[in-house]
């Protein structure tokens, strides 16, 4: 017996509401035996690559059947380049609210405890890593998470409505934050709201391109302050 597409959306918003448990159970029930170990950014690249992947693979598997297409994603090639261009400066400008506004403010009223973690300056001690780092942020960074995003948010705007796209942008944002619970709680709070503005760049111009653009470019200098903090 073959499935109704309605049946098949809802059974996907489930589906993306188990992604969301399996974050808060890793990042905060077991978040202290799931601190992840430093084992070279090279190891880093291949895993998160791998499941990258993987989570691709499972949300277009769902997206198709549950009868989507890529354009209801976001994904269109008309003013593709142009999109891009614009998610540069998009990118530009969440940096500079991140580094000088969002993240000292979001330090500021949390715990001492909130810079536990792991020692981030020992992913930025060899530039020959840098290619990966940077193959790693237009994927992972940008292709992968925003795509997930935007897949979050269209998924629960099927089923619901408007309710469903405001309630799928803001919990993905949270869950987003969770991800980096092993940087700190203060990571996790200014990670959120940056989660919180890609879902908002996205739904500018329903351009996912812009996102993973500007998801990128955050990403990519980043890393390039990275290694000149910690030289």
């Amino acid at each position: 017996m073959e499935i109704p597409v309605k049946s098949r959306q809802h059974i996907t918003v489930a589906i993306v509401g188990l992604f969301w448990l399996k974050a808060l159970l890793l990042n905060v029930v077991f978040q202290p035996e799931n601190e992840p170990a430093v084992t070279g950014v090279r190891d880093l690249f291949s895993t998160a690559t791998f499941y990258g992947l993987i989570n691709l693979t499972v949300l277009l598997l769902l997206w198709y059947w549950s009868g989507g297409k890529l354009t209801g994603l976001g994904l269109k090639k008309e003013g593709f380049g142009k999109h891009l261009m614009i998610g540069v400066l998009f990118g530009i400008g969440m940096l500079l609210q991140h580094y000088l506004l969002t993240a000292p403010l979001f330090r500021s009223f949390v715990p001492a405890t909130a810079h536990e973690g792991i020692d981030m300056s020992l992913l930025f001690q060899d530039t020959a890593d840098i290619p990966f780092w940077i193959l790693l942020s237009i994927f992972k960074g940008g292709f992968e998470e925003e795509l997930w995003r935007s897949f979050e948010m269209n998924s629960f705007k099927r089923v619901f409505g408007k309710a469903g796209l405001v309630f799928g942008l803001i919990a993905g944002a949270v869950f987003f934050g969770l991800q980096h619970s092993y940087q700190g709680t203060d990571s996790v709070i200014s990670t959120g709201f940056d989660g919180l503005l890609y879902g908002l760049i996205y739904l500018r111009r329903k351009s996912v391109a812009e996102a993973m653009a500007a998801h990128a470019t955050f990403d990519i200098i980043s890393i390039l302050a990275g290694y000149y903090l910690y030289a």
